[in-house]
This record gives structure tokens, sequence and C-alpha cells, in this order.
């Protein structure tokens, strides 16, 4: 079981909590109304998310044996057989299936369903097809996941999320996607990262950097665009720079540059981003 839960990527499912962002910060999270579609979408999503996971290990077992790290995944160890992989897949996608059906059914709309098609055959194209061996084409695909989860959260609860936001997500996701790229190449995986060797450490330093500049850009424009409302919003500009500047310390000493091993094994990071979400949630509840 252990080795199962490994396998699915729980941690993982961090990310899909931007399905959430629209309802949250359009004030509506104490409405029952939106709680169904809203565990609905984060259960189909997550199903559909391991799913692509398991297909990815399939795809690059041979590689991830060579890994020092990922020679541990339960696929490429051999802790769980290809075939059940397969059959777990299969399982994933049912369940994927029929909570899209539910969902499609209780909104009376295909587009949340259409929105994760999108997510999967681009995902499908990024671990089967090779495209994550395309320099840029790699790190797009990463941060428009990101970006089709925040469609996905806007469709199921038809709400549109504003558009300062909207490009905090994106260029967030960027942010992170070059960092982690950069210390990959400065850990020299190019054997078992085939698209490292189109890239260089100076280039994916500049674009990281670049990146978080027009994040903490597009937040500042988000928080005095609400302080018209008479909130002091403002405040969350500076903890918003510390949050990255802690972010970007722990890209310096960690290895692989890996959003979720950052945000969930820094207790500090762990703790700031906890502080700075009650203080964005008192702003916009009370």
């Amino acid at each position: 079981m252990k080795n199962w839960l490994r396998e699915l990527r729980i941690s993982h499912y961090v990310k899909n909590m931007i399905i959430i962002l629209p309802v949250v910060f359009s004030g509506n999270l104490m409405q029952r109304e939106y709680w169904m579609d809203i565990i609905l979408g984060f259960c189909a999503f997550s199903a559909m998310a391991s799913s692509i996971y398991i297909i990815n290990d399939i795809h690059d077992c041979e590689k991830d044996k060579l890994h020092p790290v990922k020679k541990n995944r339960p696929i490429a160890s051999g802790a769980i057989r290809v075939q059940q992989a397969y059959i777990m897949i299969g399982g994933l996608l049912v369940l994927t299936v029929l909570l899209g059906v539910v969902l499609s059914l209780h909104q009376n709309s295909i587009t949340p369903v259409a929105i994760m098609g999108v997510y999967y055959f681009v995902n499908i194209g990024y671990s089967v097809f090779g495209w994550k061996n395309k320099a840029i084409l790699d790190v797009i695909i990463l941060a428009g996941g990101y970006y089709l989860r925040l469609l996905f959260g806007s469709a199921i609860s038809e709400i549109q999320l504003s558009n300062w936001l909207s490009l905090v997500i994106i260029a967030g996701a960027f942010f992170m996607g070059f960092g982690k790229r950069r210390n990959e190449y400065k850990e020299s995986e190019n054997e078992t990262r085939t698209v490292l060797k189109e890239y260089s450490y100076s280039y994916c330093n500049s674009c990281m950097y670049c990146c978080m500049t027009l994040v903490i850009t597009f937040f500042s424009f988000w928080c005095l665009e609400k302080d018209s409302v008479g909130k002091n919003y403002i405040l969350l500009i500076p903890l918003f720079l510390i949050w990255c500047l802690r972010y970007v310390y722990d890209l310096e000493v960690q290895s692989d540059g890996d959003p979720m091993s950052l945000l969930l094994h820094d207790k500090i990071l762990i703790s700031f981003s906890a502080f700075i979400g009650i203080v964005c949630m008192i702003l916009i509840y009370i």
C-alpha cells in the first residue's frame, strides 16, 4: 500500500488546490453550494493526474533506474510490476470518467470535462510522445498545467478569477519550472533528462529570476487593485516578496529544485505560507 501511495504521488495533489482559488478569492468559500462541485472536481482531477504520473513512470522506467533518486520509485525499483501499473491506470481512468460524468450532469455543462481532456492529452504528449524533450515547450506544458487547473476551477464554480491573479499563477508556474530545470542542470542529469542538453545554467537562471520578478509584479498589481475597496491588501506585498526570497534560498541549497519537495519539506516556508494564507483570508472574509 505504501508503494501504491508513493506511485499515485499523493503529495502532488497539493497542486490541485489551485482548483479552489476562484471560490476562495471571490469570497464564496463559506457558501456550501460550491462545496460539492469543488470536492468532485478535486477528486476527478487528482485521479486523472495520478494516472498520468503512472504512465510517465512506465515510459521512463529504464531511465529512472539510472537516476540516483528516481531509481527508488516503485516501478523503477520493481516494487510494482508494469502489469499491475496498467491495471491501476485503467481503474483511475474509470474513476475519472465517472466523476466527470457526475460533475457534468450537476453542472449541466461539458466545459470542465473538456478542460480535463485537454490536460490529459497535453500531458500524454509530454510523457509519451517526447514533448518533454523539447526546450521551452516542456516548461510551457508544466506551466500550462497549472493554468488549466485554474480554468477548471473557474468552470466548476462558474466564477472568473481576477486577471492579475491568473497572471500570478502563470508566472509563478514558469518561475518554479525554470528553477527546477536550472537545478537539474546543475546536478548534471543530462543522462536521464534529455532536454537538459538544450538548456544552459545561465539561461535557466535568467528565466527563473525574470519570472520571479513578474510574479511579484502581478501580485502587487492585484493587491493595489483590491486596495481600492478600502482594505490594506498592500500589506501582502512585502510578505509575498519574503516568501519568494525564501523559496529562492531553498533552490540554492536543495538538489533538484522540485517545487513539491521544496514546499512540503521546508518548515519555515510551510509556516510562512500558512501565515500569508491566514492574513489573506482575514482580508477577504472579515
